[in-house]
């Protein structure tokens, strides 16, 4: 019996944060971003912007009913997330182990 439990594979809940609140912080980005070409002009704060949408928006999801969402971080599983609606992560943070 414990052999047959060494060999399964098991899944593990994701950590993931209210999607609401990320697609609040995507869009407040984006408002930034416009705001910062229309006003700032500088290249320095337009680029943190940029990258700061870039490092943002892959991490934000939505599930449907009877719907999971595999995460992997460079190839490595995080987790499966299960709950319907918007989630997200943030790509640069690690799971606990």
């Amino acid at each position: 019996m414990v052999d047959y439990r060494k060999e399964g594979n098991f899944e593990k809940p994701a950590n993931t944060m209210n999607g609401i609140a990320m697609l609040f912080l995507l869009i407040f980005l984006a408002f930034a971003l416009v705001g910062a070409i229309i006003v700032v002009r500088n290249p320095v704060v337009l680029a943190a912007i940029g990258i700061s949408i870039a490092f943002v928006a892959p991490g934000f999801f939505m599930l449907q009913p009877n719907e999971a969402a595999v995460l992997t971080l460079f190839g490595d599983y995080i987790g499966t997330e299960r709950q319907p609606g918007c989630a997200g992560r943030f790509p640069g943070t690690f799971a606990s182990a």
